[in-house]
């Protein structure tokens, strides 16, 4: 038996070693795919190749070693994958959905449209002041956000929220939310940790599972995944999620086709909101009472709410653009009267060829659809007839003018003829794009004449003029001034000033509109071509119209502000299609941070020194009077000590010394002392007058008492003035009423006469 155990040993040892270079090979092979896959995930985010390699090492049956962080990281691929789309995630028949993706990506990109962003942060570091500055802050002229931050931003994947049912009444809603942690180590550590102190519960699909009622929202369940926290207020939708996430199941919100339908919208958003509202208003209807039913039904026969499909909000950054927009959905056969009528048709934009190319703002507004065929050809016949009559004003807005424009441009403003009018007049233009060209000219010939006609002082017809070879009638507006009209092919052109209308013959003259604009032409190319309401802002150019006003203080902050923002565009459109409302902002251009810091940046660092150099004066001050009030009780004592002693004019000094500290009622009767034993009287009494005006009741000191007792003033007592001097004192520092105004020395000369007795003794 010993000898078979021994024979099988070496057996063994022998197959071992024979089998171990090709098993280390194996080893080999499977960490470098391990460190591929790490490094395909981590690195280049490729996650379908990462989890492909992941994969594969699970399934060739890798050592122990190797499968759990190869299991690992293949969940984690997975999770990072469905984050992507957490649409895929959530159960088709949720109401409201919220999602938030890659929150930091969006804060990076707003950092670089301000200029925030930069790679060498030793170099921006490097421009900071020495530490002998004496500023008490330093506003450098650039700065920049560390990468840094950024990196831990972006390693924050996001998160969604869906709900699926809520109450009417107020109660807790049903939903389900999941929250991607991504690559933020310190997030997942918490959540480990936390799901320790949480109740457990039955594991689905094998992974960790936590459940617990929570106050006022019901029992609550959750699972933790490498990379996904999903939590849900029932088992069944958190079980749903999972399900959806290992591929078990594939019935989500984003296979509904009306999400689909928004796959673009939702790609270049950050936050992107949607709202089921067939299901909103059938939850809503279920919960009606009686009078809730009838108010809904009258509702309803003028908006046909039914015919409601559903809302989107997004917000997002798009090469530089920063823009939101909000849409609503009706069905195609809808018969909302309320829509209908308020809906407008998209603008024509045969205005925007006119407005001037260095326009800083327009405003525009579709009115009526462009005539075409038989019926702009029978427009065209009758642009002869110019007969207008009261009906022609209703035509004319609610058929004729196709689009109406009002725009603004850099320029001095113009002074009123009237002081009852507005401070300055901009340079505004107005434009209107007309199917009828005659017939629209005649009638506003005829609207604009009538204030000037029936001005009561005297009345003014209109005059004909010319701007350049133009024809132009210039109306007479009472309280205002002068308005300009001409037209310009298909467009009656209006000019509240004469360089208004003149920047707009130029740009139809010269065919350079707005639309030609570097900055300005662009945005309007980008905007829907469903837009019936637009308006488009250009700050910089805003900022030169805010500087031809006149006010010097205006145009010194208008003109710093144009050259930061001489990219800077802001700009709003609704469009209106027959079954959708979307309205769009957006902005672009944002000024830099940074020229802004070198402009300014000097001059803020200046006053903040000066400021702090001021703080330190004053703190200085408040410092010495501290240390003062000490020195002038040692100089009194030394004063005391020098007298005792027989040392009359060195006492005196050391009293000047102290009165010249603090000039108070003690230190000043003490000078008078000295002066008396020194028999120089009228010094004496100079300064006892003004001890006896101060008082000395602040140092503890009765003066009256002081003034009969001490034996210092014998050499003067029977002197008039000092009984004079008695008076003043017993009268008190309050009181104001003096008997002599020629005793109360200038307090100006006092410092003066000190120091030359001081040099004198």
């Amino acid at each position: 038996m010993t000898v078979r155990r021994i024979a099988a040993s070496g057996l063994a040892v022998m197959l071992l070693v024979s089998a171990s270079p090709a098993a280390m090979d194996r080893q080999s092979d499977d960490r470098a795919d391990l460190y591929k896959a790490y490094y395909l995930e981590h690195e280049a985010k490729d996650f379908a190749a990462a989890k492909e390699l992941y994969d594969d090492l699970l399934e060739s049956g890798a050592s122990g070693k190797i499968v759990l962080p190869a299991r690992a990281g293949s969940d984690r691929c997975r999770d990072h994958m469905a984050a992507e789309d957490f649409a895929s995630l959530m159960p088709a028949d949720a109401v409201v959905y919220v999602e938030l993706k890659r929150p930091g990506k969006i804060i990076e990109q707003l950092a670089g449209m301000l200029g925030l962003t930069g790679d060498d942060m030793q170099a921006v570091l490097a421009k900071r002041p020495s530490a002998e500055s004496s500023v008490p802050f330093h506003l450098p002229g650039e700065i920049i956000i560390s990468p840094a931050i950024f990196e831990a931003l972006n390693s924050f994947g996001g998160a969604a929220m869906a709900l699926t049912h809520f109450e009417t009444d107020g109660g807790p809603p049903s939903g389900v939310m999941v929250i991607h942690h991504g690559d933020v180590a310190m997030l997942k550590g918490i959540l480990e940790t936390a799901f320790q102190f949480s109740p457990t519960a039955e594991k689905i699909h094998g992974m960790p599972t936590f459940g617990a009622m929570v106050p006022e929202v019901g029992r609550v369940s959750g699972v933790l995944t490498e990379s996904l926290l999903i939590v849900g207020t029932g088992r069944d939708l958190v079980e749903g999620v999972v399900s959806r996430l290992t591929g078990a199941s594939d019935d989500s919100l984003g296979n509904r086709d009306d999400l689909r339908e928004l796959a673009d919208d939702r790609a270049g958003a950050t936050l992107f909101g949607y709202v089921d509202l067939q299901a909103v208003l059938k939850i809503a209807k279920v919960e009606m009472g009686e009078h809730d039913r009838q108010e809904f039904a009258i509702a309803n026969t003028l908006c046909d709410l039914d015919s409601l499909r559903w809302a989107t909000f997004s917000l997002g950054i798009d090469d530089g653009v920063l823009g939101v927009q909000i849409t609503t959905r009706l069905a195609d056969d809808h018969h909302s009267l309320v829509y209908n009528m308020m809906r407008l048709p998209p603008m024509s934009r045969n205005c925007l060829r006119n407005v001037p190319a260095n326009a800083a703002a327009f405003f525009g507004l579709g009115l009526n659809p462009v005539l075409k065929s038989a019926v702009a050809d029978a427009a065209r016949s009758d642009q002869a007839d110019t007969t207008v009559t009261g009906f022609d004003i209703g035509r004319e807005f609610f058929g004729n003018i196709q689009e109406i424009c009002v725009f603004v441009v850099p320029g001095k403003m113009v002074q009123p003829e009237s002081p009852h009018g507005p401070p300055m007049i901009p340079n505004v233009g107005v434009l209107l794009a007309v199917n009828n060209t005659a017939k629209s000219a005649a009638l506003w010939n005829q609207l604009l004449s009538l204030p000037g006609l029936f001005n009561g002082d005297e009345p003014v017809a209109p005059k004909e003029t010319k701007i350049g070879k133009t024809p132009v009638t210039a109306f007479q507006i009472p309280e205002f001034g002068k308005v300009y009209m001409t037209e310009l092919d298909g467009c009656i052109a209006f000019g509240a000033t004469r360089s208004a209308l003149k920047a707009t013959i130029r740009a139809h003259n010269k065919e350079q509109s707005i639309l030609d604009d570097a900055i300005m032409g662009g945005i309007i190319d980008d905007m829907p071509k469903d837009s019936s309401i637009m308006a488009v802002a250009h700050v910089g150019r805003l900022a030169e119209v805010a500087a031809g006003a006149g006010d010097p203080a205006v145009a010194m902050v208008a003109s710093q502000a144009i050259p930061l923002c001489k990219k800077t565009v802001v700009w709003f459109g609704l469009g209106q299609s027959p079954n959708q409302m979307t309205l769009r902002a957006a902005v672009s251009g944002l000024p830099n941070v940074n020229d802004a810091l070198k402009k300014f940046s000097p001059m803020i660092n200046t006053v903040s020194g000066m400021a702090l150099n001021a703080a330190k004066s004053k703190s200085k001050s408040k410092s010495k009077k501290k240390s003062s009030g000490e020195s002038v009780n040692s100089l009194t004592q030394k004063s005391i000590d020098a007298s005792r002693a027989g040392k009359q004019k060195k006492a005196l000094k050391y009293a000047l010394e102290a009165r010249e500290i603090a000039d108070i009622g003690l230190t000043n009767f003490n000078v008078a002392c000295m002066y008396s034993l020194l028999e120089q009287n009228d010094k004496a009494f100079e300064y006892l007058f003004r001890a006896a005006e101060l008082g000395m009741e602040d140092t503890g000191h009765d003066i009256v008492r002081s003034m009969k007792t001490d034996s210092d003033f014998d050499n003067i007592r029977d002197d008039p003035r000092f009984k004079k001097a008695l008076k003043i004192a017993q009268r008190g520092p309050d009181n104001d009423d003096n008997d002599d105004d020629d005793d109360d020395d200038d307090d100006d000369d006092d410092d003066d006469d000190d120091d030359d007795e001081r040099a004198e003794l």
